[in-house]
């Protein structure tokens, strides 16, 4: 189902290091679903306006327009694993 773009691993580039970005099958879903670009994701990690941790994972909270994205993960070394995607 979903092929392409969504079975890779996505990697940011800064000027400091990479982060790979995995993607759990609940999260590649839930971004087909609710059409949420890598972009928007991309953002809300880097520059979130907000976040919550609990336990291991952080919740990342970034205003786009009218709707707010929340971006839930877990995040080791140079790897981020998306757990799932919200709009709120």
């Amino acid at each position: 189902m979903f092929s392409g773009v969504f079975s890779k691993i996505f990697i940011i580039m800064n000027s400091r290091s990479s982060v790979k970005l995995i993607f759990t099958s609940h999260a590649k879903k839930r971004m087909f679903e609710r059409n949420i670009k890598i972009e928007d994701i991309q953002a809300a990690i880097e520059l979130p306006d907000y976040t919550i941790t609990r336990s291991n994972k952080i919740e990342a909270y970034k205003k786009m327009s009218e709707k707010t994205l929340k971006v839930v993960y877990i995040g080791k070394d140079n790897f981020i694993k998306i757990i799932t995607l919200i709009w709120k």
